[in-house]
């Protein structure tokens, strides 16, 4: 009887601990995920990047089109206010019902096509063509990205 009560009493405690391993709701950490792939993902392939902030982005343009301190506050300013007002959107909520999507898609584009205004009146023409140039290259990585993990 009490080989019986402590063979249950092991087998009791091993599958708690067995169970305290891997919770329900976390995934065990593999080399992976621990380089930035989620858990999800096929091997290869990397998770999203969150975003820079406004100072990260105004030195990694300072760094690679060589700005000038006026030139990375003006940036700074310029990120900031086009980052709170992309807050306050998104606090707005979602757009009405009814709203056309090409509505939005429009009002995007237009808000594009002032920051990339606002940017050539900080840029210099050169540093603004190489500004398009790393731009552009971005694109085409992502696009390789997409593209090899749908295949």
């Amino acid at each position: 009887m009490k080989k019986l009560l402590i063979l249950l009493a092991l087998a009791t405690l091993s599958a708690g601990a067995a169970t305290a391993q891997v919770s329900p709701g976390r995934k065990k950490a593999t080399a992976a995920t621990m380089q930035g792939a989620s858990p999800d993902a096929p091997a290869g392939t990397a998770q999203r990047q969150p975003p820079l902030s406004a100072e990260q982005l105004a030195d990694r343009y300072t760094q690679q089109l060589g700005l000038s301190a006026e030139q990375r506050e003006q940036l700074l300013q310029l990120e900031q206010t086009r980052r709170t007002d992309a807050q306050t959107r998104r606090a707005g909520g979602p757009p009405p019902a009814g709203t056309n999507r090409a509505d939005g898609r429009q009002t995007a584009q237009a808000r594009q096509q002032q920051y990339e205004a606002q940017l050539k009146g900080i840029f210099t023409p050169d540093q603004y063509a190489r500004y398009t140039q790393l731009r552009q290259e971005r694109q085409e990585q992502r696009g390789n990205r997409r593209m090899q993990t749908q295949h």
